[in-house]
């Protein structure tokens, strides 16, 4: 087969026009320029810090797989969301850091908290997940941060100005009343609900007795399920004052919707003399986040 000279330059001709258009385009797709990055908004925010939420809940059980996996998801939200320089996100490779801790991977919890201190430098860890070891641990990774661009500043808090204010002058706050104590001994037994607690937080319970029921033993019967088996549970004395008894228990066990209970008081020989609800009309805490 004979080719002309003619077909050999036109194909030379086609080959490096068409060769930089095609590269041009390949790298126009793989790697689009900044103007159409997608940026972050308070919605995607609110997705990434409720999976940090998850997360920390899911560290206080010591679930470090399931830890893990909701942080990989906050991850991917905010590369996908443009949130790369987001406290939220900040806080994110704080939470890893500490899961990357109790995993014993001391180069995984330093690069994940030098990334956190990267994007915010003020960002600390959640009081929930501080301890001493974890704080001796990201004051030293604080101290050795080693970031390619200077940490951004901790932007300033912006208060709303109320109506009548002067602008640039924040309005003081009015006091917080003070929780009413009891005054006095009781003149029987005195219980309050809560109502609210805190989900996975330390529950404490006061009771108040009068010294004429002559109280030897109090004891509170309690279930975290609402079909569940009542277990049981002795207060002890102490409190603030000498009608005072407590209880407490641990927030592992509070990883539910509602606890219920209801309390009893015992004099000598074992025998009831006053109460708070009942077997059949139990108490409610409902359990917030």
């Amino acid at each position: 087969m004979i080719v002309s000279k003619s077909e050999i330059l036109r194909f030379r001709m086609s080959t490096l026009l068409g060769g930089p258009f095609i590269v041009g385009l390949v790298v126009a797709v793989v790697f689009p320029t900044p103007a159409l990055a997608r940026k972050c908004t308070k919605k995607s925010e609110i997705k990434i810090k409720r999976l940090n939420r998850d997360a920390v809940d899911e560290l206080d059980r010591w679930r470090l797989a399931q830890a893990r996996r909701k942080l990989s998801d906050a991850l991917l939200v905010a590369r996908a969301r443009g949130c790369l320089r987001s406290e939220a996100l900040a806080k994110s490779y704080t939470v890893l850091g500490v899961v990357e801790a109790r995993s014993r991977k001391w180069g995984a919890m330093r690069a994940a908290w030098n990334k956190a201190l990267c994007i915010a430098g003020w960002v600390m860890v959640p009081k929930r997940l501080l301890s001493p070891k974890v704080a001796r641990l990201f004051r030293r990774a604080k101290a050795s941060k080693k970031c390619k661009t200077p940490a951004p500043r901790k932007p300033p808090r912006v208060v709303p100005a109320r109506p009548g204010s002067r602008p640039g002058v924040r309005p003081v706050a009015p006091p917080r009343p003070e929780p009413r104590r009891p005054a006095g001994p009781p003149k029987r037994f005195e219980h309050v609900n809560p109502g609210k607690h805190r989900l996975g937080q330390h529950l404490t319970l006061q009771v108040r007795v009068a010294d004429k029921l002559k109280a030897k033993r109090i004891r509170i019967f309690y279930r975290t399920k609402k079909k569940g088996k009542l277990k049981s549970s002795d207060f002890r004395k102490g409190g603030g004052d000498k009608w005072t008894w407590y209880w407490r228990l641990n927030g592992v066990h509070l990883y539910v919707r509602a606890f219920r209970y209801f309390i009893v008081v015992y004099t000598d020989g074992n025998r009831p003399v006053a109460a708070s609800g009942n077997a059949l009309q139990l108490h409610q805490i409902k359990m917030v986040r």
